[in-house]
């Protein structure tokens, strides 16, 4: 399986912020859109199966939304892992959009990088 980049955004993505918009009580209508955003053909967010309480996925989307490391990212995983146990799919795929966000800041992608043809 490969994954390809069609452009980053940050520092959020559509499931953290909505997830924080909703445990602020806000319809989310109003958020702000950041200069990068990454879409990969894959899930990526924490489930209500998973991780039932919702301030505690806010919490783990704005650690991973604040990592400027991929120690951090690292960690955050390792945490959640030892809380909740392994990670279904979804949730390590946003883990992996992380790590991916922090190497396309490194490179200093800010706008669309657009995706190879398959022809």
């Amino acid at each position: 399986m490969s994954l390809t980049v069609s452009s980053i955004r940050l520092p959020f993505d559509a499931p953290e912020e909505q997830a924080v918009a909703e445990a602020r009580g806000e319809d989310g209508e109003d958020l702000e859109q950041a200069g990068v955003a990454i879409n990969l053909p894959a899930d990526f967010y924490l489930s209500e199966e998973y991780l039932p309480a919702v301030d505690q996925r806010v919490l783990i989307y704005r650690k991973l939304a604040a990592a400027a490391l991929l120690s951090e990212v690292d960690e955050v995983q390792y945490e959640t892992e030892e809380t909740f146990g392994e990670l279904p799919l979804a949730a390590a795929n946003l883990f992996d959009r992380a790590r991916i966000r922090i190497r396309a800041e490194r490179l200093g992608l800010e706008f669309p990088v657009p995706c190879p043809s398959d022809h």
